[in-house]
This record gives structure tokens, sequence and C-alpha cells, in this order.
């Protein structure tokens, strides 16, 4: 038995076609910060997790609903993260948006 993608799952180059998509039609709108292949240790306390396909950090609400729209339109897993405390990723990484949710210091 393979120990390929289960059956349905995304091949490597179908995310990635997405995500240039996704990543186009966001364009300049899009005022946060878009990282592409951000390793997933870095953002969580525990210090594990492979590269997420595309980090968003967002600067407003708009930039929240603009990034969520177009992750859906395209079928593209999304994840919502915080501080990372307490967050157990992968080592493979994730395949899709991990939107980067922090509080703004004054």
């Amino acid at each position: 038995m393979g120990m390929g993608p289960p059956s349905g799952a995304w091949t490597d180059k179908e995310n990635r076609f997405s995500l240039e998509r996704l990543i186009g039609e966001v364009g300049d709108r899009f005022r946060g910060a878009l990282i592409k292949d951000y390793p997933l240790s870095k953002l969580t306390t525990f210090r594990v997790g492979g590269p997420a396909a595309l980090v968003a950090a967002p600067t407003d609400q708009e930039d929240i609903q603009l990034i969520y729209e177009k992750s859906r339109k395209y079928k593209i897993p999304f994840l919502v993260m915080g501080r990372g405390s307490n967050l157990l990723c992968s080592d493979r990484g994730f395949p899709g948006v991990v939107l980067l949710l922090l509080k703004k210091k004054n």
C-alpha cells in the first residue's frame, strides 16, 4: 500500500497554483504582511512545526476579511493562530494560509 496523499488531497503543485492566484488577487489591497514558506516553529512556544505555505499578518479587519474570502474562494486550508502557545504543529508544516492575529502594542 502506498503512502501518498489521501484520496482527494491536493498535490503540492495544485496548492502552489491556488496560493499564487490568491496572492495575485489580494495584491496591494492587503496592507499587512504576506510571507511564503514561513516556519511555524518560529511562531509557537514549543518551537516545533514545519513551514506554513503562507502566513498572513493583517493590520485591520479589512485584511482579515480579504484573506479569509480569497482562501475560501480557492479552497485553501485556513488556520487562525494567536501567540502560538500550547500549539503543536506538524514538522511537515501547514499547506494553506495561517492567519496570524497578534495584539498591537500601543
